[in-house]
Parts: C-alpha cells; sequence; structure tokens
C-alpha cells in the first residue's frame, strides 16, 4: 500500500482536484505564486504526469509586463522568463479556449513578442484583457471566432484619433470594457455588442458611439473627472 493514499487516486480524480486548485474559469491564475499550476507539475512525476495532461490547467493566463521602480525597465532575464511561461502555457492549453491578459507597462520592442504569441493563438481566444500602446492595435485583427468577452486599455490616444479596425472577426464577441478616454477612435464591431463598460470617458464621446449599439442591453459609464457611474 503507498505511503501516501493520495497517490492511489484514479488519475481522472487528482485531475479534477487539481482544476479546483485554480480560479473559476475565465479568472486566470497567477503564474509564479503557490496557485499557479506549475506548482502541481513539481511535486512527483506522477503528478506532473497528470498536471501535463489536464489541459484546463493551462487555459487562463495574465501576463504583467511590469518593469522595476527605479529606471523603469525590467530586471535582466525577467521578459524572457515571462514570453517562456507564456509559450508553454500556450502549449499546454492545446485546443482548449483561452482566457488572457496582457498587461503592457514597458516599451513596445520588448512587448511585441508576447503579443505575437498570444496572436498566434487568437483562434482559441474565448476572454482577453489586453492593455497596450497604440502601435500594437493593428495586430489584433486575425480570426477570432470563440472570442466573447473583451478589456480593452488603449494608453494613449491613437496617432491619427482613429485606430485601425479591430476584432471585426469575432462574430460571438458581444461583451466589452474599455479603459480610454475617446472609445469612438476604436473602431470594433459595436453592433454586435449586448454589454458595455466605459472607464474615464468623456461625456462628448459616447453620444455618438451608443447609437452604433442597437442591441446593447447593459450599459455602465464612467466618466473623466466624476465619480458618477451611470448604470441604465
Amino acid at each position: 500500500m503507498s505511503k501516501y493514499p493520495v497517490l492511489t487516486l484514479p488519475p481522472e480524480i487528482v485531475s479534477e482536484i487539481f482544476t479546483h486548485l485554480l480560479p473559476v474559469y475565465p479568472l486566470r491564475p497567477p503564474t509564479s505564486v503557490l496557485r499557479s499550476p506549475t506548482i502541481l507539475s513539481h511535486i512527483c512525476s506522477r503528478w506532473r504526469e497528470i498536471a501535463l495532461t489536464t489541459l484546463a490547467l493551462w487555459r487562463a493566463i495574465s501576463i504583467e509586463l511590469i518593469p522595476d521602480d527605479e529606471c523603469l525597465r525590467p530586471q535582466p532575464g525577467y521578459l524572457e522568463s515571462l514570453l517562456h511561461i507564456l509559450e508553454t502555457w500556450l502549449a499546454r492549453s492545446q485546443s482548449c479556449a483561452l482566457s488572457i491578459a496582457l498587461v503592457d507597462w514597458v516599451y513596445v520592442s520588448v512587448t511585441a513578442p508576447f503579443v505575437r504569441a498570444i496572436i498566434a493563438r487568437c483562434n482559441k481566444w474565448e476572454h482577453v484583457d489586453l492593455h497596450v500602446t497604440p502601435d500594437l492595435v493593428p495586430l489584433f485583427n486575425g480570426d477570432m471566432p470563440l472570442l466573447r468577452s473583451l478589456r480593452f486599455t488603449l494608453q494613449e490616444a491613437y496617432p491619427d484619433h482613429r485606430t485601425p479596425s479591430i476584432f471585426q472577426h469575432a462574430p460571438l464577441l458581444c461583451a466589452a470594457t474599455s479603459f480610454t478616454s475617446f472609445p469612438s477612435e476604436l473602431v470594433l464591431p459595436w453592433a454586435q455588442f449586448t454589454r458595455l463598460s466605459l472607464e474615464c470617458v468623456r461625456q462628448d464621446s459616447c453620444s455618438q458611439l451608443l447609437r452604433q449599439m442597437p442591441n446593447l442591453v447593459h450599459c455602465r459609464l464612467q466618466f473623466v473627472g466624476s465619480s458618477c457611474v451611470l448604470s441604465p
């Protein structure tokens, strides 16, 4: 008899237990602390095999490109390690629909590899949270047949005050949250949205935008410089 009774459990039971370690999907687990699924693959060879074949463990990931406070540049090796984690998780998720967050606080030159990595899987996106600079916006227009919800933060106004058309090939996309003062600059498939939340938005940019959403059911607006939130 095994010294550790847990090792006698059938693999499918262990796999189910593993999934309960994580936040409820589409919430995303951290990548490098105790609640990361990676730790399960470092306990023993049997658990590693089960973890690597439990695809649902790897379908949600949050990547934050945070520089250090002193010089606004990431520590040596930090970005390389983070990119390896991202690529590893994406590979392990295989055919699963994905929940991905990419928060960019650094430079376009170092962010681009992360964007390319997730764009390569955009046909598997189901829920995405993107915090990017205008330079990267044109990349987000592949085929996204599974995409249902979007959180999109544009760090600054687009240079010509109008972004390219993005997320146009996402027929299931019906919910969006945007953090930008000028959401009307975003050329999104507004007509298909049923849920919308706009944060830090200017009042004068809303009226024309809302006219483009005949199917809207739930709407939340928070205006720049105001603590008032409108939720009709």
